[in-house]
Formats: structure tokens, C-alpha cells, sequence
């Protein structure tokens, strides 16, 4: 795994790679920092049973890691399972792309069979800055503004822009291509969904779906219908969805909450352009292009 400069993300990706284990399964990754800065990787709700050390936090389990030097994390899954999230744990980081998701499958997964296909979806805020540049006048004493305001909510990395927006001489593509998950008629699918965001609450939904809630972070749970499911920063839900409806295409909703964007006129990108809704898109084999 290779951290890469700017925006570039794990392994030049972003998102970045599905990291995929089983239960009791042994994790060696290599970390090799080309990123510009010190980094680490957090390995969000991995428990680290003896293995604190590994558990990617600068400043408590271990040193930063230097720019152009590896470090190789080894620990096991242990008797977890479940949905959780990799991202690096130095500064404000990750917030500018060191994100992504680890799954942990489990062989007598009690939901098994009650879906056919799985598909993960992260959930994210972007800043055109970079936290380099927002982060020292945030945490500056003279700041009075409230948390910064992102220029987007990402699904799965991707959003629209409004253009009329952009600083004079940046480049933006209108109706940028959403995410897209394609399903069968009368299949079920299984939607593990990660809010990796860096400071947003998202309402998450599908248009004219019920979704059948069966897993909170790692947890399988009691299953409980709901149309619209809150995932706060860091949370991880399984969501089963019964492709009943009629040949088609569906929006897949992301909605920051702006109940909880409060915002002043010293606030960082107070006059963000931001579409506080993002879009994916579910569609059904055999719908028009």
C-alpha cells in the first residue's frame, strides 16, 4: 500500500482500495509513505487485541511515519467481522483522501443468503483546499467562525459541482458522472455503507425502497425496516434491498444534514456553492441508458 503526494490517495486511488479479509485472518500491510508529510493508517473499530501498537494513532501507539519510509503493520482480524474503515490518523489527513474501506466477511454471516450480491458505499465531505492550508486558520485563536463548510458531499468519490461557482480560471466538468450500482429484477443486494467523512452527518435513502437494516458497525442486529437511515462520522451500516421495484433507474441519496452546518460569516467557505445532496444512481439490468 502506497501513500501517495496530494489527492492522490492509497495507491494512487480514491476511493482507495477495498481492503477484503476473513475472521481470524492475519493482515501484513506495507505502508510506504510518498505522500509529502508524516502519515499513519488507523484501522477504524479493529479492536487490536495485543496489538495496540499497530493501531495507527501518532502520538499514542506509535511515531508518525517519514516521508519516504515503510512501515508494515501485522495484526489480526481476531474474532471481528463486519464493516469498518481504513484512513490515516495524522492531523486532519485524511480529509484529503487517505480513506477507504475494510471488510471482514465471516463464513456463518447470519444474512447470507438473504442477499445475492454486496456492494460497498463510502460516504465523504471535499474541500477544494486542502487541510494543509484550512486547518492553521481554524485552529487559530482568532478564529470565530464555525466548522468549515465542505464544496461537496461525495458517494463513493463521486458528486456533482455547480459551475457557475468555481474561482475565476479553475476547470469544472458539469453533470459529472455519478456512481453507479447496477441490480437484477427480483435479486437482493447487501449495501455496506461507511460515512468516512471528516466532519459531515448524512441522511442516507433510496428513492421508493425500504431498506432492511442488519449490521452496526460489526454487530449483526435485529432486522429493522427503515426508509431513511442517519450515519454519523465514522459509523458503518448493512443494508439488505430487495430489487422489487420496476425496471428502472432510482437516485441513491446522501444528504448532509444542515441542521448541523452552523455557519457564520467568519466560517471557512461560508459562500460554498455546495449541493449539500449527493447522488448515485441504482440501476436495473435491462432499464434505458
Amino acid at each position: 500500500m502506497v501513500l501517495k503526494e496530494l489527492f492522490g490517495g492509497f495507491n494512487g486511488q480514491y476511493p482507495a482500495p477495498i481492503i477484503r479479509a476473513n475472521q481470524g485472518d492475519r493482515m501484513i500491510i506495507n505502508v510506504e509513505n510518498r505522500f509529502g508529510d508524516p502519515a499513519a493508517v488507523h484501522w477504524h473499530g479493529m479492536l487490536q487485541h495485543g496489538t495496540n501498537w499497530y493501531d495507527g494513532v501518532p502520538g499514542q501507539t506509535q511515531c508518525p511515519i517519514p516521508n519516504d519510509v515503510s512501515f508494515i503493520y501485522n495484526f489480526t482480524t481476531g474474532d471481528q467481522h463486519g464493516t469498518f474503515w481504513y484512513h490515516s490518523h495524522f492531523m486532519a489527513q485524511y480529509a484529503d483522501g487517505l480513506r477507504g474501506a475494510l471488510i471482514v466477511h465471516v463464513p456463518d454471516d447470519p444474512y447470507l443468503k438473504e442477499y445475492d450480491y454486496e456492494y460497498v458505499i463510502t460516504l465523504s465531505d471535499w474541500h477544494h483546499r486542502t487541510t494543509g492550508e484550512i486547518l492553521p486558520n481554524f485552529i487559530s485563536p482568532t478564529y470565530t467562525g464555525r466548522r468549515p463548510v465542505p464544496d461537496s458531499p461525495l458517494l463513493s468519490g463521486r458528486s456533482r459541482y455547480n459551475c457557475n461557482g468555481v474561482p475565476d480560471g479553475s476547470k469544472c466538468k458539469p453533470n459529472a458522472p455519478l456512481a453507479v450500482y447496477n441490480v437484477k429484477k427480483n435479486k437482493k443486494y447487501r449495501f455496506r455503507i461507511i460515512n468516512t467523512a471528516a466532519d459531515a452527518f448524512f441522511i442516507f435513502s433510496i428513492d421508493e425502497y425500504k431498506l432492511k437494516l442488519i449490521e452496526s458497525e460489526g454487530i449483526y442486529i435485529k432486522p429493522t425496516i427503515i426508509e431513511k437511515l442517519p450515519i454519523n462520522v465514522g459509523q458503518r451500516y448493512s443494508i439488505i434491498v430487495n430489487a422489487d421495484q420496476l425496471i428502472g433507474k432510482y437516485w441513491i441519496r446522501a444528504t448532509i444534514d444542515k441542521r448541523c452546518a452552523l455557519i457564520n460569516n467568519a466560517t471557512i467557505n461560508f459562500n460554498s456553492s455546495i449541493d449539500w445532496n449527493s447522488l448515485g444512481i441504482l440501476k436495473y439490468e435491462g432499464s434505458k441508458k
